[in-house]
């Protein structure tokens, strides 16, 4: 297949980076006897990416796999399977102390564990078709039951025998570029037995119960779930993986994309989703039109145009609920999701509106901003448009919905005024917007994310001609040339109630306030786990007597930042900055990128290729990377 140059380059550029991240294993020298063979084990992987790779999407994702195998799967065997369990219960005694409601049953894990493996070994020497057929007999005669009717022994037997399954075709295809140096790319044993925990197979009552595990940063939670939901969807059921941010929802998603389709005689892929709070809630105000599903913003739509009769929709029938996978579960508890409402709208494109809106910003731009003689100039305009027959569909729009119209008119008016007027002060309604590579008009979100989904009633469209200045583009009536009408309020605290069977990871599950657990309890989490490392016992200290600091000016804040940052540098040490919002981040980069050789920002608003690449600069000795606190 023929590459592009642009392919070509970045290839290089990614391949040269991955090389750049496994000197740092070369430590491993010592174990071995031959030099030889340890020039084959580092450089026989890149080559069997380099050499069988047909596109560039399938070189970056073996290249990846090859790069976790030097920062893991060398790794693997740090700790096994008793020491997991040692660091487990000493996780359990802690969690404990903190006020959680937790348990863990050592002897049946264990014996799950040993099934899994057994399992798995038995399957070293079969191929993908051959794993799948073993997956259909063992699945043959079982009975499809949601998670609260599963059994002790069904949990017990069944389940970890699914896992090794799962796993065994997971290993095959992430394996394929380090098998020819005699390795393979292997689940830690302690996403296992999280996953064992998080499908309550230590759990002696009847169902799965609603349970959240702590599992640390970079030690696979993507794994965890990926594995997870298949083993969900091949028992019959359905899985809505969740999490806060879009980039890391689309990029679990394409990561398990093949795996999911590898399984497609039982069809699971579709019963997989990954999704955003967002999404997940917009999802559920689906209606039935003329025994058609249909969106609520496709309905709103065309009742609001007249071209559907209220009698033809009805809600649609209750069905078993999928089971909910909740990724960053303390995102989830924070101020931005929890406490708050998620407010759809849903903008009505008008080809008159792309004429309408443009000559209210010239109107107010010319200096005029008395509200009723700009309305007043406006509706002239409107009066004059509606003469062009093109323009008929709109004119019996404002006949049938004038006081609607009006409405919106005003809010139009005053928000286009404020933007003009104001478009050089420090205000959230100037400050929050831009236009992206697209062209798309954004604006920033709670989580420090811009976005061009997020709207201020009309302030995004004059927003977008403030920065724009001329030879506007509607952009299929993104940018302008809408309606915007909101239909509600949805609160995101009520979105778990609506699950039976909850299931969630966070890297800083036992951080949780009171407050935090009271809400857990309110939704019926019985457990919690907190996974070991995979390196063993941490030895990350965190005191907040000590390490807590108060400064009394920004400038000191900053100052104090700066001499941390310099003395992990001196320590060959890669440096994580995380500040509240992206403004927070602009303004210590201003004041110190000409003394850090390697700095780098990440705040969720670039290219996914530039946001990939930091993500993998992040960790190299003596980068500094500054993050808002979505990151």
């Amino acid at each position: 297949q023929h590459w592009s140059d642009e392919d070509c380059l970045n290839a290089i550029g990614d391949l040269f980076l991955a090389i750049g991240h496994s000197f740092t294993h070369f430590e491993d020298l010592a174990d071995y006897t031959d030099l030889e063979h340890f020039r084959r084990d580092c450089t026989w992987p890149f080559h069997s990416v380099v050499m069988y790779s047909d596109s560039y999407e399938e070189f970056k994702k073996r290249l990846d796999n090859v790069e976790n195998f030097f920062l893991y799967a060398r790794k693997q065997n740090q700790i096994g399977i008793k020491r997991a369990l040692e660091l487990c219960e000493l996780e359990v005694m802690e969690a404990k102390e903190k006020g959680f409601n937790t348990s863990i049953n050592r002897s049946i894990l264990e014996s799950c564990f040993n099934l899994y493996s057994e399992k798995l070994g038995s399957l070293e020497q079969l191929d993908i078709p051959g794993i799948l057929g073993e997956i259909e007999k063992d699945i043959e005669g079982q009975e499809c039951l949601p998670l609260e009717q599963w059994t002790p022994s069904f949990k017990q037997t069944v389940v970890p025998i699914l896992l090794a399954e799962v796993a065994a075709v997971w290993i095959i295809i992430e394996s394929k570029d380090v098998l020819n140096i005699k390795k393979k790319i292997e689940p830690h044993c302690v996403q296992i037995l999280c996953i064992l925990r998080l499908l309550g197979v230590d759990n002696l009552e009847k169902g799965v119960p609603k349970h959240f595990a702590q599992v640390l940063t970079g030690q696979g939670k993507s794994v965890i779930f990926g594995l997870l939901g298949a083993v969900i969807a091949l028992t019959g059921n359905k899985a809505n993986v969740v999490c806060y941010s879009r980039y890391l929802a689309l990029r679990d998603k394409m990561a398990f994309d093949n795996f999911f389709e590898l399984f497609s005689r039982f069809q699971i892929k579709n019963e997989i989703n990954y999704q955003t709070f967002d999404n997940i809630v917009f999802d559920s105000l689906k209606l039935i039109v003329d025994n058609t599903e249909e969106s609520m913003n496709s309905v709103m739509t065309d009742l609001i145009l007249n071209k559907l009769h209220p009698q033809s929709i009805r809600v649609p029938e209750n069905h078993s609920t999928p089971v909910l996978l909740i990724d960053e579960v303390d995102v989830f508890f924070s101020d931005d999701f929890y406490g708050k409402t998620y407010n759809p709208c849903v903008n009505i494109g008008m080809p008159a509106l792309r004429e309408i809106q443009p000559k209210l910003w010239e109107i107010v731009e010319g200096g005029l901003y008395e509200k009723s003689i700009v309305k007043e100039k406006v509706r002239d305009f409107i009066t004059e448009i509606l003469k062009d027959e093109k323009y008929a569909e709109f004119k019996t729009f404002i006949a049938n919905t004038n006081s609607l119209f009006e409405q919106h008119l005003e809010i139009m008016v005053s928000n286009a005024i404020s933007v003009s007027k104001q478009k050089n002060e420090s205000v959230w309604f100037i400050e929050r917007y831009k236009i992206d590579f697209y062209g798309l008009i954004c604006c920033r979100n709670s989580l420090g994310i811009y976005s061009s989904t997020t709207y201020n009633n009309y302030y995004n469209i004059f927003n977008y001609f403030r920065l724009k200045k001329e030879n506007f583009d509607d952009k299929y009536y993104i940018n302008y040339g809408y309606l915007k009408l909101g239909y509600g309020s949805l609160s995101y605290a009520n979105l778990p109630l609506r699950y039976n069977s909850i299931l969630g990871v966070s890297g800083t599950l036992m951080t949780l306030d009171e407050s935090e657990k009271t809400a857990m309890k309110n939704y019926g989490i019985k457990t919690m786990s907190a996974m070991p490392s995979f390196f063993g016992e941490r030895k990350l200290v965190f005191k907040s007597t000590e390490h807590f600091i108060v400064q009394d000016s920004e400038s000191n804040w900053h100052s104090k930042i700066f001499d941390h940052i310099l003395e992990n540098i001196k320590h060959n040490r890669a440096v994580l900055v995380f500040f509240d919002t992206d403004i927070e981040v602009k303004a210590f980069e201003e004041k110190y990128r000409g003394n850090i050789n390697r700095l780098y920002v990440l705040i969720g608003n670039e290219e996914s290729s530039a946001m990939e690449w930091r993500i993998n600069e992040a960790g190299v000795s003596q980068t500094v990377t500054l993050a808002t606190r979505a990151m």
